[in-house]
């Protein structure tokens, strides 16, 4: 069967660069043998330059074509028995002979990743007998789909390893799309800390955090070997080199993926960015050495002592908390040389409710009485005054004289 492809224009790259020499380039970009293409434009006025699916045709690896400006699907074209792995309910269309052509779920290292915090687990495995080609979707849908929808607009990226490096993912739900011969891809744990070595490169007295783990996603996606990857990052994904000596300071949170040379070379480039708060005017006392308590004096300094190490808590706890309020608590450095993905949208994603609201309704079988208004009528106020000889005056209030002169007879 054949197929005709109608070619978009082919978008600009901007490029930014930096008195030092850090350049941006807007991804897709392929940083390795797999292209990343954007089609020509089709100049036929009928079609309207509507985007069409690639050419249908044999190839011997995967190739991967971010569509749309920005890219919100990606073709893969596939060669025969070369397994490639989508995520569940991203696939648009399947372009393919389907008697020639297996379906298969498969859970990608389920428990190390429900260890990690990572909780996207179901890919599906597609392999034929013959050339096929697949248009996946940028955005999954929710977990209850019926209810609620994704309004946070996601873009692709394209990475072909060729072995030479290996790649750290950091955003859960980054890995899309996976194919490759030799791909390997694991679940790791986050370094707390960064290694001795490169504290002794930054000239560092201890090993400073790198700024990376989090309690509730201690764990990162690490990619080896060959093959080709598809990324999704929220909003637009940008790469960045950052060459030998050079240092760029990164938000923790816009921060997708890292070139890393194995698996434990995470801790040898990253390392957290602190802005110190100045507390002036503060003389910090050097804690006492008592060794017994012997004398209430003895007993006297380690109270002191004791208010100093409360007093250097909350001084710390201060300076956290303004670091956390003016936002440079979350940046990490990197150290090249690397290549880093950054998105440009927000890190959490956002949610629209797809059912209306109950309107609020008196119920049927409730009868409302309306309330009687109490009229205010005039009335006479009497009073009987007694006078008896030797005593003073005896006023009463009551409704009737008749109940007065009863009252004296």
């Amino acid at each position: 069967m054949t197929s005709y492809a109608v070619l978009p224009a082919r978008a600009a790259q901007p490029r930014f660069f930096w008195a030092r020499g850090l350049s941006f380039n807007q991804a897709p970009k392929a940083l390795g043998p797999v292209p990343v293409v954007f089609p020509g434009v089709n100049l036929l006025p009928a079609l309207d330059a509507v985007e069409e699916l690639p050419t249908l045709r044999s190839v011997d690896d995967v190739r991967l074509e971010a569509l749309g400006s920005p890219p919100q699907a990606l073709s893969v074209a596939a060669p025969p028995s070369l397994p490639v792995y989508i995520r569940r309910n991203t696939m648009m269309t399947l372009q393919a002979n389907m008697d020639h052509v297996r379906f298969q779920s498969r859970l990608l290292a389920p428990l190390q990743r429900l260890m990690s915090g990572n909780f996207v687990l179901r890919y599906q495995e597609i392999v034929g007998t013959e050339p096929f080609s697949v248009l996946v979707l940028a955005s999954s849908p929710s977990w209850f789909p019926s209810l609620f929808s994704r309004t946070t607009q996601k873009s692709f990226t394209n990475l072909a390893l060729d072995g030479a490096a290996d790649w750290a993912l950091f955003k859960r739900d980054a890995l899309q799309v996976y194919a490759g011969p030799s791909l390997e891809i694991s679940m790791r744990r986050v370094p707390a800390r960064i290694s001795r070595r490169f504290s002794k490169h930054l000239k560092l007295r201890l090993r400073e955090p790198t700024g990376l783990y989090r309690w509730y996603r201690p764990g990162y996606t690490f990619v080896h070997g060959r093959g080709a990857l598809g990324l999704v990052g929220n909003g637009m994904v940008y790469s960045a080199s950052v060459a030998e000596g050079e240092l760029i300071a990164v938000s923790r949170a816009h921060l997708l993926g890292i070139s890393v040379n194995g698996p434990h070379d995470l801790e040898n480039c990253i390392v957290a960015h602190k802005n110190p708060v100045k507390m002036e005017n503060v003389v910090l006392v050097p804690p006492p050495q008592a060794a017994s308590l012997n004398t209430w004096r003895d007993v006297w300094t380690q109270l002191k002592y004791y208010y100093w190490r409360l007093f250097d808590l909350l001084r710390k706890f201060r300076g956290r908390s303004m670091q956390q309020a003016i936002g440079n608590q979350d940046f990490v450095k990197v150290v090249g040389p690397r290549t880093i993905l950054l998105q440009s949208g927000v890190p959490q994603e956002s949610f629209e409710r797809k059912f209306d609201l109950p309107r609020l309704t008196p119920a049927s079988h409730v009868q409302i009485v309306p309330e009687k208004l109490v009229e205010n009528k005039p009335a006479d106020y009497l009073n009987v005054v007694t006078i008896e000889p030797g005593k003073a005056p005896k006023i009463e209030s009551t409704d009737d004289f008749k109940d007065g002169l009863r009252h004296k007879n």
